[in-house]
C-alpha cells in the first residue's frame, strides 16, 4: 500500500513537472537554436517567451533581460528583412495587394529608420502598381438591368471579369450553377458584393423570376442582399426556401442564424442547429455555431465549458481557440483569455503571417483592460492606426493612456489631442 502511495506522488510529481513553465534560459537556448537556422519569427517567439517567464519568474543572470531584448530586436530586424525581400518579388510578380501586406508587417517589425523609410517608399510603388480601371458604362448586358457605378478601387476591368472572380473559390458545382442564371443574375450578384443593395434585389429578384421555379442559389443571395438593407423579415423567409433545397447548406444555416440573432430568438437558433442533417450535424462549423448562439444570449460558462470540451475531443484549433479566448474575456477572465491571444498570435508569427487585424485588437483591448500597458500594446496600437483608420480616434485614446502609464506625459498628452481632433 505504501508503494503503491509513493508511486501515485510521483506520478502526480511528474505530471505537475510536465506541466510546470520552462525557465527562461531555457526558452532562450530554443530561440537561439531557430536564429542559428535562419528561422527568425519562431526564434523571436521564443525570446518573447523567454522575456515574459523573466518576469514572472526572474532569470539567474543579471543581465538576462537587457540580452534577451537585443535578441528579440535582432530576430525582428532578421525577420523585417525577410518579409521585405519577399514583398519586393511580389511586386515583380505583379502581386501588390500581398506586397503591401509584407512590407506593413516588416514595417511593424523593424526599428531602423532606414528600413521604415525603405518600405514606405515600397509600399508606395507598390500602391501605385496596382491596374487602373476602365470606364464604367461599356460593359454589355440586358438592357433593362439596374445600372450602378462600380467601387472596387481600380481593380475591375469588366462586369464579367469581377463575376469571374467572385466565383473562383466556390465548388465547383456551386460555380456552374453561378454561371449559368444568366447576365441579370451575373449583374446582381457584382452589384451585392459591391455594397450596391437596391440595385442588386431588383436584378437578383429579376434572375430569380427567369430561372422559374427551379431549385437554385438565388434565393440565399437575394436573402443576403435583402438583410444588408435591413428587411430581416423577407430575408428569414428567403433563407427558410433555401435550405428547404438545400439543407446542408453551411452559408444557408450561417446567414438564417444571423437573422434569428437579429430577433434574438436564441432558441430559434438553437432549435435550428440541432436539426441539421447527420452529414454535417458533427462539423466544427456547426459546433462554434453552438457555442456563439450561446455566448449571444450571455451564457458564457455554458460556451466556455462547449469550448473545452471541442479542444479536448479535436485539438488546439485557431477558431475554438478564438471562440474561447472571446468567452473568457466576456465572462471576466482577462488573464486566461491573453494568454490564449497570445498563443493565437505566436502561432501566427510562428508561420510568417501576419494575425488578423481582429485578432490583434482583440488582443489589445484585452491587454489595455487587464491593464497590461507595455511597449509592445503600443507597437500593436500603432499598426491597428494605420490598418483600421476608421477607428483612429480609439486607437490614439488607447495610445494615450498606455503612454500615460508607462510616464510619458508628453507623448501621452500629444495622443489625447489627436483623439479628440479625429
Amino acid at each position: 500500500m505504501a508503494m503503491e502511495t509513493e508511486g501515485k506522488e510521483r506520478n502526480r510529481m511528474g505530471l505537475l513537472s510536465f506541466f510546470s513553465p520552462p525557465a527562461p534560459e531555457v526558452l532562450e537556448k530554443k530561440g537561439d537554436a531557430f536564429f542559428k537556422t535562419s528561422a527568425a519569427g519562431p526564434a523571436k517567439i521564443e525570446y518573447e517567451k523567454a522575456l515574459a517567464r523573466h518576469h514572472k519568474k526572474k532569470a539567474e543572470d543579471p543581465g538576462f533581460q537587457k540580452r534577451i531584448q537585443k535578441k528579440i530586436s535582432e530576430a525582428s530586424e532578421a525577420l523585417a528583412l525577410k518579409h521585405k525581400k519577399k514583398g519586393e518579388e511580389l511586386v515583380l510578380a505583379n502581386c501588390p495587394k500581398e506586397a503591401k501586406e509584407l512590407f506593413a508587417l516588416a514595417l511593424e517589425l523593424t526599428g531602423s529608420s532606414g528600413m521604415k523609410r525603405e518600405l514606405q517608399d515600397l509600399m508606395e510603388t507598390a500602391s501605385g502598381s496596382s491596374p487602373v480601371s476602365e470606364s464604367p458604362g461599356e460593359k454589355g448586358g440586358d438592357a433593362d438591368l439596374v445600372e450602378t457605378e462600380p467601387a472596387f478601387d481600380g481593380h475591375v476591368h469588366d462586369e464579367n471579369e469581377v463575376f469571374a472572380i467572385l466565383c473562383h473559390g466556390m465548388a465547383e458545382e456551386e460555380r456552374r450553377a453561378y454561371q449559368g442564371y444568366g447576365q441579370a443574375f451575373v449583374t446582381g450578384f457584382v452589384q451585392l458584393n459591391n455594397g450596391a443593395f437596391d440595385a442588386a434585389a431588383e436584378n437578383l429578384t429579376r434572375a430569380l423570376e427567369a430561372n422559374g421555379a427551379q431549385k437554385s442559389f438565388i434565393p440565399l443571395e437575394l436573402a443576403i442582399c435583402y438583410m444588408n438593407m435591413g428587411e430581416y423579415a423577407r430575408a428569414e423567409a428567403l433563407a427558410r426556401e433555401f435550405l428547404a433545397a438545400f439543407p446542408e447548406s453551411l452559408k444557408g444555416i450561417r446567414l438564417l442564424c444571423d437573422l434569428l440573432w437579429q430577433s434574438g430568438d436564441h432558441d430559434a437558433v438553437d432549435q435550428l442547429l440541432l436539426s441539421c442533417p447527420g452529414a454535417i450535424s458533427d462539423l466544427l462549423f456547426i459546433h462554434l455555431l453552438k457555442g456563439e448562439n450561446l455566448f449571444r444570449a450571455g451564457e458564457f460558462a455554458r460556451a466556455e465549458a462547449l469550448y473545452l470540451d471541442l479542444i479536448q475531443a479535436r485539438g488546439r484549433e485557431q477558431a475554438l481557440l478564438d471562440a474561447l479566448a472571446k468567452t473568457c474575456d466576456a465572462a471576466g477572465k482577462s488573464e486566461q483569455a491573453l494568454d490564449l491571444y497570445r498563443e493565437l498570435v505566436n502561432t501566427c508569427f510562428s508561420c510568417g503571417v501576419m494575425p488578423a487585424m481582429e485578432l490583434r485588437r482583440d488582443f489589445a483591448e484585452t491587454s489595455f483592460r487587464a491593464g497590461e500597458h507595455t511597449a509592445e500594446l503600443l507597437e500593436i496600437y500603432f499598426g491597428l492606426l494605420e490598418q483600421d483608420p476608421d477607428n483612429s480616434a480609439l486607437y490614439f485614446s488607447r495610445i494615450a493612456s498606455v503612454h500615460g502609464s508607462l510616464g510619458n506625459r508628453e507623448e501621452a498628452e500629444k495622443f489625447r489631442v489627436l483623439a479628440k481632433k479625429v
